[in-house]
Order: structure tokens, then sequence, then C-alpha cells
């Protein structure tokens, strides 16, 4: 026998209150003392009432469905995200649903209007980005992932330049200031490398795409301490995942050259480089210092544990959703492009 559901009627007649307010407080809206909406939350729970979805959005045009697009779970950020998402969304009556593009960006794009979200966050790199002739779409879309979007589109970022910058005049004045960096993009290195000037005019002018932003922070640092960048202890990756972080710091121990600090893009370069150094033995932070980026769940946890930039996920999730909520909800205000703040979080990979 089908489960009888429960109607927002049976809710409000429960509660003593209009059917209205029952909508008011499903949806976080309205007005109404911190009583009254416990009372109707505790009687949505006893009564066990869930939305009508389909019959919402056939009355009101909208599914209280936002969407997130992320390239894969290969490393730590994008759960990170996802959670930090999802769980903003919710308090704000919103559900999530979330695709997974690879490296078929473009297909996704053609998903999202199967998939009934009001609004949709794009995380990507700025490569994949860059090949979509149009970011603008029928529904409202939010940039994430470090890509501006030429100004066109609302975007969450993170201090990129300001935190990485931070960092590492952190790990050099704590150091002999001999202090490396994984995670160059290998197009940067191959062009940067060999450019006399200390920070490449490329980078100077760099406004997207966070391995770029981080270098020219670690670089600015640098300066700051009139030391002469060493490309030999900068290395590039192809991917920001562990296994990268493993390979690069293998090379970067084959040089012979080694650092006593090293700056890593983000928290899973980091975790591959802790792992290349305990293979060789190599005592982290005694002999080499780590610092990485991003704080998340897995830093806690790395032997020893990872000091890392908190560039407070929460935040930025809270002001992705919160930027497209206005704009489903009908905002038109001017394209805004928000962001974070930052700390460094000292723990047993710094002296």
């Amino acid at each position: 026998m089908t489960k009888h559901r429960v109607t927002i009627r049976e809710v409000a007649h429960k509660a003593q209150v209009s059917q209205q307010t029952v909508s008011n407080v499903i949806n976080g809206t309205g007005r109404m003392s911190e009583q009254t909406k416990k009372r109707v939350q505790s009687v949505i729970t006893t009564l066990g009432y869930h939305s009508n979805r389909p019959a919402q959005m056939l009355r009101t045009g909208h599914s209280r469905m936002i969407g997130i697009t992320v390239p894969r779970f290969d490393q730590p950020f994008c759960s990170l995200f996802c959670d930090c998402v999802a769980q903003y969304a919710r308090q704000r009556g919103y559900g999530l649903v979330v695709s997974v593009f690879g490296d078929n960006f473009e297909e996704t794009i053609k998903e999202t209007y199967q998939l009934n979200a009001d609004g949709w966050i794009f995380f990507a790199d700025a490569t994949i980005l860059r090949r979509i002739r149009h970011l603008k779409q029928d529904y409202p879309v939010i940039l994430a992932g470090d890509y501006l979007g030429d100004g066109e589109l609302d975007a969450v970022m993170m201090p990129n330049v300001d935190a990485s910058r931070y960092a590492t005049n952190w790990l050099i004045e704590h150091s002999d200031g001999h202090v490396g960096m994984i995670g160059a993009s290998f197009d940067t290195y191959e062009q940067d490398a060999k450019d006399p000037d200390p920070i490449p005019l490329r980078l100077r002018h760099a406004r997207d795409r966070n391995t770029d932003m981080r270098l020219h922070g670690y670089l600015l640092a640098l300066q700051d301490h009139a030391i002469q960048p060493d490309w030999t202890i900068i290395r590039p990756v192809r991917k920001l995942i562990e296994a990268e972080g493993e390979r690069a710091t293998e090379m970067l121990l084959q040089t012979g050259d080694i650092p006593s600090g090293i700056i890593c893009a983000n928290d899973a370069l980091a975790l591959g480089a802790l792992s290349t150094l305990s293979k060789h033995h190599i005592s982290v932070p005694e002999q080499i210092q780590v610092i990485g980026f991003d704080n998340t769940r897995e830093s806690h946890y790395s032997s020893p544990p990872l000091s890392t930039v908190d560039p407070y996920v929460m935040q930025y999730a809270q002001l992705a959703v919160q930027q497209l909520i206005a704009r489903i909800e009908g905002s038109i205000e001017e394209v805004h492009v928000l962001t974070t703040d930052y700390r460094l979080v000292e723990r047993h990979t710094t002296i």
C-alpha cells in the first residue's frame, strides 16, 4: 500500500498556523517568531512532511534545486566544496544536484537542461571554461574555480595571490630562505622559466587560474626578501592531484638542490610531496617544511598533519550559493566578483 503523503494543509492544521506560514518555513522566507518557526519545524518532522517538488515546480516555475559542475573527485577539494555548497543550500531551502564532467564540459552544459536546477555553479579550470562559446545560459550561472569569465558573469574567488604570498613569506622567515614551489602549470613553466624578469609580465597580469596566481604570490614573496627565483626548485604539474605531487617532488629531489621549504599549490600536491619525502627518509619538518593550500579534511590526518592555507571554503561556498539564489530570485545587480578571506593553519609540517 502506498504511504499517505502529508500535505501542507495538514501541517498547518496541526501547527495552528496558515498554509502560507508553513510554506515560508519550508522556503526560509517571510517573517515569524522563532517560537512559531520551531513549532512548524517540529510538526513537519513529526508528520514526516516532504515537499512535492514536481508540483512545486509546476506551480512556481522553480524547482528549488541548484546545480554544481565539478571536473572529477580525484582531488580532495572538489568533495569538500560540494559538501559545503550542499550544506548552505539546504539552509536556504534548496536541494543540490551534482554533475561530474571529466574532460567534456560541453556535454555537461547540455545535460544541465535535463536536470531541472534553477541555476548552476560552474566549478572548472580556466582552460576548460575558455573552450565554452556560451557561458551565458538561460539560467543563472556563478563561476567558481578561479575563472572570472571576462566580467560577464558573477564569480567567487579565493585570495590566491595574497594567500600564497603570505604563506611563502612565512616559510622564508621560518627557514634559511631557500623555498621551492610545487604546482606551476607546464605552459607557464616552459614560458616563464626562461624570462629574466623575476616576475614575468604574464604572471603580473594573471587574473584567473589558481596555479598562475599562486605562483605569482610565491614570486612576490621572493621579491619581498630580495631573493632571485630559482626555477630548478619550482616544479610544474599537469593536474592538482596527489600523484603529480609525488612525481614533482621526485623530480625536485633529483636536481640535488633540496630546498628547506616547499609551498604547494594545493593540499593534494602537498600530500603527494609528503609521500615522496617519506619514501626518501627525509624528515618533515626537520629537513624540509611543507605548506599546502585549501585546508581540506585530509590535511588534518596526513602524517605529519599538514600546515596549509585555509581559504575559508565554507565562506567560498556560501558566497557562491548566496549570489546564485539572489539571481534565481530576480536580482539584476551588476556582476560581482566575490573573494574569501584566508589564514595560515600551522600544524606539524612546519616548525
